[in-house]
């Protein structure tokens, strides 16, 4: 289908609303049933007011009070006949398909069902259909399908609703993967923190009083600390960049290690002051994220308790019909 793909509200738990993909013959056939069956019903309507109106209570399929359309193959008619109906059209098709019942007659009752029949088969062919072919959701007669599958409306609120679920489901799961990578990158900022300031120490005591911090080994002094916390030095050192642009001290860190280059004790103090401000914008966007999941455990909170409510009021009404039926 070249349609695009959408979905009933928030989306329908494992049915999205694309129609079923069908090649360009096998969607010409499903056009053409169903502007048979879109046909075929109105004409068993116009039989059944004729008949009413001569005083017949029952008719015959190939009637000729069942007018159709001089374009419709007959061929088309007797198989929506058998295979949706269930009756043969003629006396002949009695012959060919001898799993359907007696051919004769049908009264008025029975050709109004059949005339229903004939809507939701309508229905059903269209919600095999994407949407931008006139097709998506699809409802006659109080039953309603989808993909050209039935549903009753009940059943249909409760899968939007789960299929609402299921999108919640899954942004709390993306909250959370995402608060815990952000725990671990912080985790690992601050083994890189420490290591680099024990190092500054060190320097600092072995430099000569009243001197500059002097330059430290970027291998050594750097990179080490970065793979030992379990980080990529380039990786790291693109994150400061996307952190603090061309400017980042993390990234020019990065790129001294990687060329083998020496660290001078000014861009050193820089690069540690970096990571602590990365470190504190991560525990920032954390503290969103745990803000968010709070939102979202709430909305879920109501999202079951509105399922379990409608269940209830659904089985409460199916249980009263069955006692006044009983």
């Amino acid at each position: 289908m070249s349609s695009a793909a959408i979905t009933l509200r928030s989306g329908l738990y494992a049915e999205t609303l694309a129609g079923l993909p069908r090649s360009g013959a096998e969607l010409g056939t499903l056009l053409d049933e169903r502007s048979l069956a879109d046909s075929l019903g109105p004409a068993i309507l116009g039989a059944i007011a004729q008949a009413r109106a001569s005083g017949l209570d029952a008719f015959t399929p190939d009637d000729a009070l069942l007018s159709l359309p001089s374009s419709v193959p007959e061929a088309a008619v007797r198989n929506l006949f058998a295979s949706v109906l269930g009756w043969p059209f003629s006396q002949s098709d009695e012959l060919l398909n001898p799993e359907l019942p007696a051919y004769g007659a049908r009264t008025l009752a029975q050709w109004s069902g059949a005339a229903d029949a004939l809507a939701e088969h309508s229905a059903r062919l269209g919600s095999m259909l994407a949407p931008g072919e006139g097709g998506g959701a699809q409802h006659a007669r109080g039953q309603w399908f989808v993909n050209g599958q039935a549903y009753t409306l009940a059943e249909l609120v409760m899968t939007i609703r789960m299929g609402n679920l299921n999108g919640l489901d899954k942004a709390l799961e993306a909250d959370l993967n995402t608060m815990l990578a952000n725990t671990t990158l912080a985790r690992q900022l601050m083994s890189i923190v420490g290591e680099m300031k024990w190092r500054r120490g060190q320097a600092e005591l072995e430099a000569a009083p009243s001197t500059l911090l002097p330059d430290l080994n970027a291998n050594d002094d750097y990179q080490a600390y970065v793979e030992a916390a379990g980080l990529n030095t380039r990786e790291l050192g693109e994150l400061g960049t996307r952190f603090r642009g061309a400017d980042s001290y993390l990234a020019r860190s990065s790129n001294a290690a990687l060329a083998g280059l020496g660290i001078s004790g000014t861009d050193y103090d820089d690069t540690i002051n970096e990571l602590q401000s990365l470190f504190d914008s991560i525990n920032t966007e954390n503290d969103v994220k745990r803000l968010q999941i709070q939102n979202r455990q709430n909305e879920r909170t109501n999202m079951l308790e509105g399922m379990s409510t409608y269940y209830s009021g659904v089985s409460a009404v199916n249980q009263l019909l069955g006692q006044n039926i009983g």
